[in-house]
């Protein structure tokens, strides 16, 4: 059963994102769920979000960002990479998902 979640979504290039619910992702064969905890926007998202990075536009309505700290259901700190940006919960490829460094792990919430 899903479960509504947060995201933050871009309306349009250069516009301010907005806060929405979205139902949780589901996972496929080979994914997982992950609870985000932290993330950004780096200035490659900054110029995807204005329409100004040729070689990866994306339409809005969209979730930006690509990069951010996520947690396991076994409570394993992770970093997640990919295209579904400020949300709640993320899914990933599970091979494609990289353990913490210590550090960063013992870092909050």
């Amino acid at each position: 059963m899903s479960r509504a979640m947060r995201a933050a979504v871009l309306p349009a290039h250069g516009a301010v994102p907005e806060f929405g619910d979205f139902d949780d992702p589901t996972p496929a064969d080979g994914q997982e769920v992950l609870t985000v905890l932290a993330g950004g926007l780096n200035p490659v998202d900054i110029r995807i979000a204005g329409g100004n990075f040729p070689s990866e536009r994306r339409e809005p309505p969209y979730v930006p960002g690509k990069e951010g700290i996520g947690r396991r259901e076994d409570g394993t700190r992770v970093l997640r990479t990919g295209d579904d940006g400020r949300r709640d919960t993320v899914r990933r490829d599970r091979d494609a998902i990289a353990k913490t460094p210590p550090r960063v792990a013992r870092c909050s919430p």
